[in-house]
């Protein structure tokens, strides 16, 4: 049952109005420099535009196969809106040995003042050598977004 205005208020800012959680297992490589798609993503629709989303991407494993190379992960809104810096995104794996492979820790709060479909997208690059953004040997990858009372 939606939360009227009244529940909302009662439940006062930072209150969460709603969760909507998404995990799977994609495949994903690249070696572009500039950010793709890994195509994992998760779609939320605000209940108020004064609300923020916070958005929590953790598990699977980002792999950089060769000594030297860098993956960089971001969280894109509406497949636009870079939520994290322009050139290194939210988190970085640096193959500081012959390869790296740890799980994705990612997590940004976000005020689309808006109260239309809004969808999160992980999106990742390269420093210039292969690298995945998760593969279906490395274990489930979740995104959670959650509504946050404004």
């Amino acid at each position: 049952m939606p939360l009227t205005k009244i529940q909302t208020e009662m439940a006062g800012t930072g209150s969460v109005l709603q969760v909507v959680n998404y995990a799977a297992m994609p495949n994903a490589s690249t070696t572009s420099t500039s950010f793709v798609t890994s195509g994992f993503s998760i779609s939320i629709t605000p209940k108020f535009a004064s609300s923020k989303i916070l958005v929590i991407v953790s598990g699977g494993g980002g792999y950089a196969s060769v000594t030297g190379v860098s993956l960089w992960s971001t969280i894109y809104r509406n497949n636009s809106v870079n939520l994290g810096d322009a050139s290194y995104g939210l988190e970085r794996y640096y193959g500081a040995s012959s390869s790296v492979l740890a799980p994705h820790s990612m997590t940004v709060l976000d005020s689309p003042a808006t109260t239309a479909s809004t969808t999160y997208t992980c999106y990742f690059r390269s420093s210039g050598g292969l690298v995945d953004f998760s593969y279906n040997d490395r274990g489930v990858i979740s995104i959670t977004a959650m509504e946050i009372a404004g």
